[in-house]
């Protein structure tokens, strides 16, 4: 486990470098619903993100709400904070409480103008809730995103286990993300997204997700999908729904100003 997280933090730690860094397009999107983009906050920009989704089962209903907060440590690297609430529902009962708290870092930037490349460390805190894991978890990511045109693709991969038992609990998940405006490329429009993620654990799954972005202004983007997830160990199709809110603002820039 301690080799997993050296190489982590060594990746961290040559990702943020920004003498490597390349001049990148224009930011599409801010956050998408299966797989990661590519995308790091500025340097001194703060982005809150607020996300709902519920996915039904055909003997149980299971939603989550979250509030994800990102911070441009530098235009290279990036610190991010995520609460989860969680809530399952049944024919007997409903269950809610807080999930895993999660604190991580992500680094990276440009390869060239039309490909994007980072890597993180997020590490998860045991859950008060019978919902959630009760231990630690550790989970290294690597995100790739490249340009053709107006569309975009990304493919992110990460492998979450957990420390004490770290080849008896691991988690991976390999997503990719395809995605570009619909018309134009100009502030405010929309942007469909189409994902496909596949997790491997013990019930493996596939996921679907197809839906859209879109930016009133440059610091707010909405968006919503729907899914469909069917594990491997039966031919049972869930079905659900995602909302999304992000908010972003520099206060480094504001400061400048005054």
């Amino acid at each position: 486990m301690a080799r997993v997280l050296m190489g982590s933090l060594l990746v961290l730690c040559v990702v943020a470098s920004p003498a490597w860094a390349a001049e990148e397009r224009a930011q599409a999107l801010q956050e998408l619903y299966l797989a990661e983009p590519a995308y790091l906050q500025e340097h001194g920009e703060v982005q809150l993100t607020l996300r709902a989704d519920a996915l039904r089962a055909p003997e149980l209903t299971a939603g989550s709400a979250s509030a994800g907060l990102e911070y441009g440590i530098s235009d290279n690297l990036q610190a991010e904070l995520s609460v989860p609430y969680l809530v399952a529902t049944d024919s007997r009962e409903t269950q809610h409480g807080v999930g895993q708290l999660g604190i991580g870092a992500l680094a990276g930037g440009p390869l060239s103008q039309d490909v994007l490349l980072t890597g993180g460390l997020e590490v998860t805190f045991p859950s008060p809730s019978t919902l959630a894991e009760d231990q630690f978890g550790v989970e290294p990511s690597v995100i790739v995103q490249a340009a053709v045109g107006d569309l975009h693709v990304a493919c992110s991969g990460s492998i979450e286990t957990d420390p004490a038992l770290p080849f008896e609990e691991t988690e991976g998940t390999l997503a990719t993300a395809i995605f570009g405006p619909l018309g134009p490329a100009v502030p405010g429009a929309v942007v469909p997204t189409l994902e496909i993620a596949r997790v491997f654990a013990e019930e493996s799954t596939w996921s679907l997700a197809s839906g859209f972005r879109w930016a009133p202004s440059a610091a707010v983007e909405v968006g919503a999908a729907l899914l469909l997830v069917t594990p491997d160990t039966s031919d049972r199709l869930d079905y659900g729904a995602a909302l999304v809110v992000s908010l972003e603002h520099n206060f480094l820039e504001e400061y400048a100003d005054d």
